[in-house]
């Protein structure tokens, strides 16, 4: 029976030996390896030795925007005793703050399909080249 070991995993642990929290883009940007190693790596190590017993351990959560307001896991190498940070529970206005970003960000878009719904388009040509600047397929 052969062993592999993972040298993405051992890099990590290596980097979190220092006693910093990181998340896992932090650690595949100061690593210099794909985000899918990192991770994979990290949930690895988490199977094998679980929380509590010296293995990789969620300390706490950092909010991060641009991915739905998910809060992005802040991991550091364990000990023996050491457990999971609880997942904090967002509250209605940080949900209310993100859908309000995503609002403003998206306006000429939200406005352009609530037009075209309603089969009314004042300025056309201004609203096309409002959507065409996020993207957005007529």
């Amino acid at each position: 029976m052969r062993i592999y070991k993972s040298p993405a995993r051992d890099a990590v642990n290596a980097l979190l030996a220092d006693g910093e929290p990181r998340t896992i883009a932090q650690i595949s940007d100061e690593l210099g390896l794909k985000q899918h190693s990192v991770s994979s790596a990290v949930i690895h190590a988490r199977k094998k030795h679980g929380s509590g017993t010296g293995g990789f351990v969620i300390v706490n959560y950092s909010l991060q925007r641009g991915r739905g307001g998910r809060e992005a896991p802040l991991y550091l190498r364990g000990f023996d005793g050491l457990f999971d940070a609880p997942r904090p529970a967002f509250g209605i206005k940080t949900i209310r703050a993100a859908k309000l970003r995503y609002a403003k960000k998206m306006r000429v878009v939200i406005n352009g399909k609530t037009t075209k719904s309603r089969g009314k388009t004042q300025n056309h040509w201004l609203q096309i080249l409002g959507m065409r600047q996020h993207n957005y397929q007529l």
